[in-house]
């Protein structure tokens, strides 16, 4: 199957050839691709997640890559010839497919390397390197000297390169497909569900509660995975997922309908929530009983689903049932929670047995999420639990993790061991509640160790310094056989870390490389301070060689001074003194050398900074000041009279100088200014007025004429006071500052208004435009709230969907969408309009608005008809 996958263009210009003529040479390539024959690590992951993805070993993968090279030479008189090279891949075998999905463009890499041999009749021309970008880019290639004669192309070592957006490409394409399958999969099984339940005559107020949020945590994770959409499964759709998506949207319109008209009628016998809130919890545990069947990625849809979303609509959704249930049965809505709670912990309590940690937790996590949303305290039995499941999962994970250190695997290792530490550290107030350590959990100590002494012995001293410091937070305060040892452990680890570096820092005074020494040296210094482990050679052999370094540094800094070199010689003495202010006394000296060392290099920062002043580079010529004089204080309290003499010659040159810059800057400030007024470009005006304004006001010294300025004010306020105003309102977006840009913009809109007969050449949006402009969700939740706030409640509904479209999470401004909803409502009724037609207008049929759905269907005269 031929697939023309890229085109590229290489252009030769000037080349003079003796001859009118017109040439075209090809030559076809053919190469394979392999795992061997990549050289990059990112390639070799590539074909591993290809192998891993197709279940096959990644050395047994070929991509056989077909492409051919054209030359074409035509003649541009006098004497003027234009070459072309294009390379085009043509053909890709086998017919690459991942998972039923065609691959080919996705497995390319991102360039083709080759060398080219140009030959004729006379012998060989050139050997040109060409890299070969699939994206039609152009390139220059003017290596051709001499065209003349029959050519002929040779092609040799043909490499591909992919890079890291090969990588994400082809992952995020493989995670797509996956998702297809594993959705859609899941999707029948909740389309076969929905259509057993629609053969029912009736269905209970549970019912249709327990759907309505069952299809809306589905549809929330529908949209998780919108990537899925981009495997063009219209032309494509060996499962037939599309038709499974449009049965489910049926479903979810249905019961959302359902839902509705229910909230808003009162008459029920089913007054108590036990059995929704069993349903609710069963949701849950009925995908996990159904995934734990499942191959892992058949299974991944029904696991994802099972975990609660924790969004705001849910929260709403699952506020307005409990709400529904207490104005029936006259108890809390908290009753309500409590129920879905400890059924969660219930069914966390089946899979702790099971020892299937991992959907323990999924379980136990709904029920925190539960408690989270509606502020409910957790009961004790759900702390117990907990923490036996962290103990689980992360007891496996470290067994895993030692055991893959012990075979060489260290990146599979540090993974697990990653997962271990992290769900400890999660857990560690709950370990410090525990009146004594159960068995797993001294295990996981012992692991530790065990995996502390891996990580030693292959030299991984940071990682095993991290996992020694989780021991050592888990063990706080306990006097446990295994936390003991582990204090042993943390002493030999310190001990071999602190000895290689001494080897270092021993190896850098031996090959002369004194300051890195010194660099060393000071990284040691704190290790060893808080080094409380008895070790008497170690402590021996860090004075000897902080001694030894010491000297050489000071020796160094003298040879240096002697031969003029004070820079270099200062860096050497500053070292020594910082060794010194450690481990030594003799303080004196070493001032004195630095005070020696330093004043030259003062003064030649200050005839560094009065030549930078004569080429009138002023910013080099301040920084070198500012060094000079910082100095200057340092080491001689501003007190060298030779350098203070030095220093004060040199401002007044620049003194001088700057006038004339300032002058300049003045006078092109509002040059510029002018050019803006012209363009009719605003934007900089403020701030290029503000510029000459300073120049004008800070620097009376070089006495600047301010009618120029006043002029030019004078002339166009109107212009710049507007601009001044929107950049205002600029800045507070920049600062998030959203109650100030409704603010400033409303005074915006007042003073053009007002003017506008002299800002004709401003271009005016009103706040809505402007609003849907700026797309930021939260400016424009904050203009739904001013117009709640002022009583328009059409341009508010506006503003609400705008935000719903830009992605806002409206949790935190709950009680406005609330006060929206119910104001909409009364006004509704007040003219009888249709309350789902109305309901529809609003909302734009967007399902998962159901918070202000609700609202204004409770708030609503519903009448029977209706």
């Amino acid at each position: 199957m031929l697939k023309k996958v890229f085109i590229l263009y290489l252009l030769v210009s000037n080349i003079f050839l003796f001859s009118q003529e017109h040439k075209e040479v090809k030559v076809d390539i053919n190469t394979t691709i392999t795992r061997n024959n990549l050289h990059q690590d990112i390639g070799i992951q590539i074909f591993d997640l290809i192998g891993n993805t197709k279940q096959s070993n990644p050395d047994s993968i070929k991509i056989d890559v077909s492409f051919n090279l054209i030359i074409k030479i035509k003649s541009q008189p006098p004497d003027n010839y234009n070459a072309m090279l294009s390379a085009s891949i043509i053909n890709v075998e086998p017919d690459f497919d991942l998972l039923g999905f065609d691959a080919d463009t996705i497995i390319l890499p991102s360039l083709v390397h080759f060398m080219l041999v140009v030959s004729n009749e006379f012998g060989q021309i050139d050997t040109l390197k060409v890299s070969c970008s699939p994206y039609e880019e152009q390139y220059n290639l003017n290596m051709l000297s001499n065209l003349k004669g029959d050519l002929t192309l040779e092609v040799a070592n043909v490499t591909y390169a992919y890079d890291a957006d090969d990588y994400l490409r082809l992952d995020k394409f493989i995670n797509a497909v996956k998702n297809y399958y594993s959705y859609g999969y899941f999707l029948n099984y909740i389309n076969e569900k929905y259509s057993d339940i629609s053969m029912k005559n009736t269905l209970s107020s549970h019912d249709v509660f327990m759907h309505k949020i069952e299809l809306d945590r589905i549809a929330y994770n529908l949209d998780s995975i919108n990537h899925t959409y981009s495997l063009n499964i219209k032309d494509n759709d060996p499962i037939a997922f599309s038709d499974e998506l449009e049965k489910f949207n049926r479903y979810l319109k249905r019961y959302e309908t359902l839902f509705l008209n229910l909230l808003s009628t009162s008459d029920s016998y089913e007054i108590e929530p036990n059995e929704f809130c069993s349903q609710f919890a069963n949701t849950s545990n009925d995908y996990l009983l159904i995934a734990d069947k499942l191959q892992p990625q058949e299974a991944f849809a029904f696991v994802s689903n099972a975990y609660l979303n924790g969004d705001f609509d849910s929260q709403f959704t699952l506020e307005a049932i409990a709400d529904y249930y207490a104005k029936l049965n006259g108890r809390s809505t908290d009753d309500t929670y409590k129920l879905i709670i400890g059924e969660f912990i219930e069914k966390a309590y089946y899979w702790r047995s099971m020892e299937n940690f991992n959907n323990s937790l999924i379980l136990l996590n709904n029920a925190f999420i539960i408690s989270e949303q509606f502020d409910i305290t957790l009961p004790k039995s759900y702390d117990s639990l907990k923490i036996e499941i962290t103990e689980g999962l992360a007891l496996s994970f470290i067994r895993v993790g030692n055991m893959a250190l012990s075979n060489g695997n260290i990146d599979f290792g540090n993974k697990y061991i990653s997962k271990s530490n992290e769900l400890l550290h999660n857990s560690l107030q709950s370990i410090y509640g525990l009146e004594e350590f159960d068995e797993r959990l001294e295990e996981i100590l012992v692991v530790q160790n065990m995996t502390i002494g891996s990580y030693s012995e292959l030299e991984l001293f940071d990682d095993a310094i991290e996992l020694s410091n989780l021991s050592a937070l888990i063990c706080l305060g306990r006097t446990y056989d295994y936390c003991i040892k582990g204090d042993s452990i943390r002493c030999v680890l310190e001990s071999d870390i602190l000895n290689a570096m001494l080897m270092d820092l021993s190896l850098l005074i031996d090959n002369n490389q004194y300051l890195d020494a010194s660099k060393s040296l000071a990284l040691i210094v704190d290790s060893i301070n808080s080094y409380k482990c008895e070790d008497n050679n170690l402590r021996e052999n860090y004075k000897q060689l902080s001694d030894s370094l010491y000297a050489t540094l000071i020796s160094e800094g003298k040879k240096l001074i002697s031969v003029k070199k004070p820079t270099k010689a200062l860096e050497f003495l500053l070292d020594a003194k910082e060794i010194c202010e450690n481990n030594r006394d003799d303080i004196y000296e070493i001032n004195e050398l630095i005070k020696f060392a330093a004043e030259p290099m003062i003064l030649g920062y200050i005839d560094n900074a009065k030549y930078d002043t004569w080429k009138n580079n002023i910013d080099s010529a301040s920084h070198k000041l500012n060094m000079a004089m910082t100095l200057n204080q340092k080491y001689f309290l501003s007190n060298n009279d030779r350098i203070n003499i030095a220093i004060d010659n040199l401002q007044e040159q620049m003194m001088y100088r700057d006038c004339i810059d300032i002058g300049n800057g003045y006078i092109d400030a509002i040059r510029k200014a002018e050019i803006h007024i012209r363009n009719k470009s605003f934007t900089d005006l403020p701030t290029l007025v503000s510029q000459a304004s300073a120049y004008l006001h800070q620097n009376n010294e070089c006495k600047l004429d301010s009618n120029i300025l006043y002029d030019f004010i004078s002339k166009y306020k109107y212009i710049i006071e507007y601009q001044k105003t929107f950049n205002d309102v600029l800045i507070a977006l920049l600062d998030k500052d959203y109650i100030m840009v409704i603010d400033i913009y409303q005074e915006l809109d007042s003073y053009y208004y007002d003017h506008e007969s002299e800002l004709t050449d401003v271009s005016h949006n009103d706040l809505m435009p402007f609003i849907k402009n700026q797309d930021l969700y939260q400016l424009t939740i904050q203009a739904m709230l001013y117009s709640i706030s002022n009583n328009d409640l059409d341009n508010a509904i506006n503003y609400m969907k705008l935000a719903y479209d830009q992605g806002a999470n409206m949790k935190e401004i709950k009680p406005s969408i609330m006060k929206l909803a119910k104001l909409l409502a009364i006004r509704d009724n007040a003219v009888n309009l249709p309350v789902n037609e109305t309901l529809q207008l609003y909302t734009d049929d967007l399902v998962k608005m159901n918070y202000f759905k609700i609202i204004y269907v409770k708030n609503r005269v519903v009448k029977p008809s209706e």
